[in-house]
């Protein structure tokens, strides 16, 4: 049981920091863009909303088809990702 609890924790903190980072470069663009384009006033609850349901998509995508713990395994076992291939040829 308590092992579950620990997974479920763990589960949680992955969603959230896979939605904060999904959110924050959508709202990264979403700002340039209203910025740099339109210049208006008052855009940021827009801006809020498009981003936080960006980053809920995108999160639950991810989920869905590879699973967060797997997708986060996948990359950090990536042979060009943690520097593997670089340790024989020094």
């Amino acid at each position: 049981m308590f092992v579950k609890i620990i997974g479920f924790i763990v589960k949680i903190l992955i969603w959230t920091w896979f939605f904060i980072s999904f959110t924050s470069i959508a709202m990264l663009i979403i700002g340039l863009a209203y910025y740099f384009i339109l210049n208006p006033s008052g855009i940021e609850p827009i801006s809020v909303f498009i981003s936080s349901t960006f980053g809920i998509f995108a999160t639950e995508r991810i989920r869905k088809k590879y699973g967060l713990v797997q997708f986060i395994g996948r990359l950090t076992s990536h042979k060009e990702i943690d520097g593997s291939h670089m340790k024989y040829k020094e």
